[in-house]
């Protein structure tokens, strides 16, 4: 008995040691996908991976900089509710900031921006589903929204979505 007990941790053991890698690497798939960025300085791309049977969040990070100019771009892959995917052409805008929900190469795209600090955020909504979503989020600063956009579209969203269609 004391012998099967044993065999039965140890396999045990195993088990989630390797479901543990399988999930864990899943970030991995993501940072090659925040390459290099002509004339931008930025550290290596990092990730994250978290899973348990109720959700998952896989995430990679890169950080770009030149000058006074800055982008925060980040794949984010994560289960449970799902942001609004209602999604319909509109916008918004007042003496201090704008916001847009628009279609950009077929992506459904939310942006928003601060006049007064010209920095701003958007959303590209590369895949989803009732059960998961997969976004291109990207926090910036020292730039306009349209010079934003040319920048990150060098990043191929239909590549990025291939992949992270695959870890919904």
């Amino acid at each position: 008995m004391k012998k099967f007990s044993s065999l039965v941790v140890m396999s045990l053991t195993i088990f989630f040691c390797m479901v543990g890698v399988g999930r864990a690497d899943q970030h991995d798939r993501l940072l090659p996908l925040l390459g290099n960025l002509a004339g931008w300085q930025a550290p290596s791309a990092s990730g994250t991976s978290l899973a348990s049977s109720q959700m998952k969040m896989v995430s990679a990070t890169r950080i770009y900089s030149r000058a006074d100019k800055s982008l925060a771009v980040n794949i984010m892959i994560n289960s449970g509710p799902v942001l609004d995917t209602d999604l319909q052409e509109s916008s918004s805008d007042n003496e201090l900031i704008w916001g847009k929900v628009r279609q950009i190469d077929g992506f459904w795209v939310k942006s928003s921006y601060n006049k007064k600090s010209n920095s701003g955020g958007l959303i590209v909504y590369l895949d989803y589903n009732k059960e998961a979503s997969g976004l291109l989020m990207v926090d910036y600063s020292k730039m306009s929204d349209e010079e934003v956009l040319q920048i990150i579209k060098k990043l191929d969203w239909k590549k990025l979505k291939k992949v992270v269609s695959t870890l919904l």
